[in-house]
């Protein structure tokens, strides 16, 4: 999946994979990011990056409450991009991959076609090399 994507961004953006992957490193953990709360009975609370993909109806949490896999909340705002106006795309990106990484995450998400062709590729190419 990460290596999908990593194909699909370098291709689009000419950038190098290591500064792709630090970008997609630091999105990623800013997706799935969390806050304690202040007192026991709190628990956690989404942080900022979080919130803005729970404000446009993404939740980093499963039904039963544990976390979801990277993979579903990427599907999920794939999914979702097209539907959102051009001035929320670049304030969800700048929010969640802020002022450095922001031009990744939108660079992954106008070629989300891309992503999934090279995804399948990807998945259906288990044991190309061997053979």
């Amino acid at each position: 999946y990460a290596a999908s994507a990593l194909a699909t961004i370098t291709a689009n953006t000419r950038q190098s994979e290591e500064v792709v992957g630090t970008a997609l490193k630091t999105i990623f953990a800013r997706i799935q990011g969390l806050n304690l709360g202040e007192t026991l009975d709190d628990g956690t609370t989404l942080n900022k990056y979080s919130e803005a993909l729970q404000n446009i109806g993404i939740s980093i949490f499963e039904s039963n409450g544990q976390l979801k896999a990277m993979d579903n909340i990427l599907n999920e705002l794939g999914a979702k991009w097209e539907t959102l106006g051009e001035a929320e795309q670049v304030a969800l990106a700048q929010t969640v991959g802020g002022a450095r990484q922001y031009t990744t995450l939108i660079s992954l998400m106008d070629n989300w076609d891309t992503f999934q062709k090279n995804l399948t590729s990807a998945k259906t190419a288990e044991g190309t090399i061997q053979k």
